[in-house]
């Protein structure tokens, strides 16, 4: 969809809707990281996951404009929009291979014989039938307050515990989308950055990810997720604060510098905390529902940031979202399941 766009806004944003509807497969991927670790190194093989989109995500924006360009003699006066659609051939030649792959692989989790769940049990008692009932179930996620709620989970316990991870995973995420996306407006309006200049930010950024997690990979202890969590908000707090008040680009960069460690640290660590609070057989929908409060929070969060960003400039605007994620790490602190 994306090579066959061309000037339709339409399309583009089709392809746009399917490829985050792909993003799903992070959340399966990450169900069978736990399905396949122990939990001592869970959260290890959580950080792997991370480590592999650092490397891509430092590997493939210059990729495209280094490589395929001249290979393509399209480096001209074009630039990089004359790529558009061979970067989405290629794009959709290594889904393709993706997909190629993916059936090499083996399930994480031996199948059993079939059983009768419980939904077939509250099917028949209701007169209704099992698939036209998970159909309904599955519609009223679409409701965003039911992503809060995992009433599946049999443990009143857990399932209270599991909300109040959703609402710090949503709150944070919230934040960190907000500074994501409106860093470059400060380095555009404070620096005069140019793409060529946001580019460097995305390298920068790339590399310090790929070393944090390299070492946390390494380093990690099990049993000290919820450190780590607390030690990543904090670290966006500051980064808030650094890059907000930075008046050249050295200060700017050290804030990128505790930028990275959150992009880093948090999503690891939070994905294997929450792995070992959820029954091995609903690990899938757990993590899908956090990933898609994830997509929820990364839909408001620009916009919410960046209204405060152009009314009260980015020194109070990113000083007034540092506070607040204090309150969010001093919120998860004081949570009993942490």
């Amino acid at each position: 969809m994306w090579a066959v766009s061309g000037a339709s806004f339409f399309f583009f944003l089709i392809s746009r809707l399917l490829n985050g509807a792909a993003r799903a497969n992070v959340a399966v991927l990450s169900a069978m990281v736990s399905d396949i670790s122990s939990k001592e190194m869970r959260t290890r093989g959580m950080a792997v996951v991370g480590a592999a989109y650092s490397v891509a995500y430092l590997v493939g924006p210059t990729a495209s404009a280094t490589l395929l360009g001249p290979l393509l003699g399209l480096s001209g006066p074009g630039g990089i929009g004359a790529l558009g659609p061979q970067l989405g051939l290629v794009a959709a030649l290594l889904s393709a291979l993706n997909l190629i792959l993916l059936f090499c692989l083996s399930e994480s989790v031996p199948q059993k014989p079939p059983v009768q769940s419980q939904t077939k049990d509250s099917a028949s008692a209701t007169g209704t039938n099992p698939s036209v009932l998970s159909k309904v179930r599955s519609s009223l996620l679409l409701n965003p307050s039911a992503l809060f709620s995992f009433q599946s989970i049999a443990s009143q316990t857990v399932r209270d515990c599991l909300r109040k991870l959703a609402f710090i995973n949503f709150a944070h995420m919230l934040l960190f989308s907000g500074l994501e996306c409106n860093l470059l407006y400060l380095a555009q309006s404070r620096f005069g950055y140019t793409s060529k200049d946001q580019g460097r930010i995305f390298l920068f950024v790339g590399i310090s990810m790929a070393i944090i997690q390299g070492g946390f990979i390494r380093r990690f202890k099990g049993g000290r997720e919820a450190a780590t969590l607390v030690a990543s908000i904090l670290s966006q707090a500051v980064a808030y604060l650094v890059i907000g008040l930075a008046p050249s680009e050295i200060p700017f960069y050290i804030g990128m510098l505790f930028y990275s460690f959150t992009s880093a640290a948090f999503v690891p660590a939070f994905n294997g905390l929450t792995s070992m609070k959820v029954p091995a057989d609903q690990q899938g929908q757990a993590m899908g529902k956090l990933r898609s409060l994830n997509a929820l929070a990364r839909a408001f969060g620009p916009s919410a940031v960046s209204v405060l960003f152009w009314i009260f400039g980015p020194g109070v605007s990113f000083a007034i979202a540092a506070g607040l994620t204090v309150a969010v790490a001093v919120s998860f602190r004081r949570m009993s399941c942490s």
